[in-house]
């Protein structure tokens, strides 16, 4: 765990270990500011130290900071200009970084009895991020809300769940939608072991940030209980596309994929082919949509394997061989458009059609710096 001493400390060391400066070609005004194109997202670099990583599209590393531990899914505040890097779960701490400077600008920490979750969003004007939380002593799913300026924690809300996972701003602004998993964990003396799974209740909620009223909400039905939803992600008119991880025994073949329409209606699965569904192996451990909502993505680390659906339809458009792959993110500068990222190091740009023709592009390989990518990227500029 990191203490604000610490943190402090870091930050005044610079908090990294290389920060490159732009390749040939670029001016500092196009390498500052939100018109870049980069990926931000967790890695573990050939010394073995956490880090949080930016990387432009052509592969070149902007910024490179090291981290206490393993952080997990990054969010980028809607101008461009600022990140935040929580730790993956149970860890304490959130890095806040600067894209402009390309610096770590600050640390967040949570409160004694609290665990960040892995994920948070902006609010539509940047002041404030709100994160997913384990409230370990009492064994609910909380929301914080913290004050990006003064880097005060300003409110919390209960997400109406157990293990509250990724969290997205519903297209309004003024709710959030948030995927609890349902799994009992991060009690100080049994970290991250998983504690109900015979009575876990994953479900989906939509929670008001003006007091944290449950404005609608989803669940599976009895026989998938076991299915923890956890990531997701959410098209321009607010559908969500939903991934889960089956705790159930292996054989079981469950579902993995759902749609949770924009109106809090029931949960839809997408019913991907049994073979689709075996070599996920239970597994789904990111999820996106590109920038239409028409298309979404999936990828199994467990599996090695990056899988793409039409979203309304259900079909199955194709699949892409991607050894420990487990970060996607949409580009939003093209549709059908993914990067995604493999705990090789391997970076890829994907285009997908209507069709299931998939082209796959090289944006970077394994370097000291992203020997292993981590779960999540996100995608600016």
């Amino acid at each position: 765990m990191m203490d604000r001493r610490n943190a402090l400390r870091l930050i005044a060391a610079g908090g990294a270990v290389a920060t490159l400066a732009p390749g040939a070609g670029w001016s500092a005004e196009q390498a500052s500011g939100p018109a870049r194109r980069c990926v931000v997202g967790c890695a573990r670099g050939a010394d073995g130290r956490d880090r949080a990583v930016v990387t432009d599209i052509e592969g070149r590393v902007l910024m490179d900071i090291v981290l206490p531990d393993r952080g997990h899914g990054p969010s980028v505040s809607p101008d461009g200009r600022t990140a935040m890097v929580p730790a993956r779960r149970p860890g304490r701490f959130a890095a806040i970084l600067d894209l402009d400077a390309m610096r770590l600008a600050d640390m967040l920490e949570t409160p004694d009895g609290r665990h960040f979750m892995g994920h948070g969003v902006f609010s539509p004007d940047g002041r404030h991020w709100v994160a997913t939380e384990n409230d370990h002593v009492r064994g609910r799913g909380m929301l914080s809300v913290w004050d990006v300026k003064s880097r005060k924690r300003v409110a919390e809300y209960e997400t109406d769940g157990i293990g509250p996972h990724e969290i997205l701003l519903d297209p309004g602004g003024g709710s959030v939608t948030v995927a609890n998993g349902g799994i009992l964990t991060d009690r100080d003396d049994r970290p991250r072991e998983k504690l109900n799974i015979p009575t876990m209740k994953p479900n989906m909620r939509r929670i008001s940030l003006a007091d944290g009223a449950v404005m609608a909400g989803a669940s599976l039905s009895a026989d998938m209980h076991k299915v923890s939803l956890r990531h997701i992600d959410m098209a321009p008119d607010g559908t969500v596309l939903v991934a889960g991880q089956d705790q159930g025994p292996v054989g079981m073949d469950m579902p993995l994929l759902f749609v949770w329409p924009a109106d809090g209606g029931a949960l839809r699965t997408i019913e991907l082919p049994l073979t689709k569904t075996r070599a996920l192996v239970q597994y789904c451990g990111s999820v996106a949509l590109d920038r239409t909502g028409r298309i979404g993505a999936t990828a199994s680390p467990r599996g090695g394997v990056a899988m793409f659906v039409d979203v309304e339809s259900g079909a199955f458009l194709g699949q892409l061989r991607a050894p420990d792959g487990c970060g996607l993110a949409r580009d939003t500068r093209v549709d059908g458009g993914f990067f995604l990222s493999s705990g090789t190091g391997r970076l890829d740009a994907v285009r997908v059609d209507a069709e299931g023709t998939l082209r796959r592009e090289a944006v970077s390989g394994p370097n000291p710096t992203t020997a292993m990518w981590d779960n999540h990227l996100g995608a600016f500029g």
